[in-house]
């Protein structure tokens, strides 16, 4: 079964959640086809370290985003966009 991942990120949110939300993400049973990450606007030096941590390790991670916030329902518009199967999870950067 093929399906994406979304979920958006500004710079406000936690870095420790969101890593443990992309651990729940890729140590799961079933294994998405693809995770979409949208950057909403500039993030902070924690966040972009467990991003770029997670990219190295998982090709099926993709990477978009802002330079500037817009808020959630752009970015998840964005992300959306940019998802290749019918069915899309949707998630955010706190959820396990």
């Amino acid at each position: 079964m093929n399906f994406s991942v979304l979920i958006s990120v500004y710079i406000k949110e936690n870095p420790v959640f969101l890593k443990n939300c992309l651990d729940s993400i890729f140590n799961q049973s079933i294994k998405p086809t693809e995770v979409i990450l949208v950057k909403d606007g500039l993030l902070n030096e924690g966040l972009n370290k467990v991003i770029n941590s997670y990219s190295k390790d998982y090709k099926s991670l993709k990477i978009f985003g802002y330079k500037k916030n817009k808020g959630l329902g752009y970015a998840l518009s964005l992300g959306l966009k940019k998802c290749n199967h019918d069915i899309v999870i949707r998630c955010d950067s706190d959820d396990i």
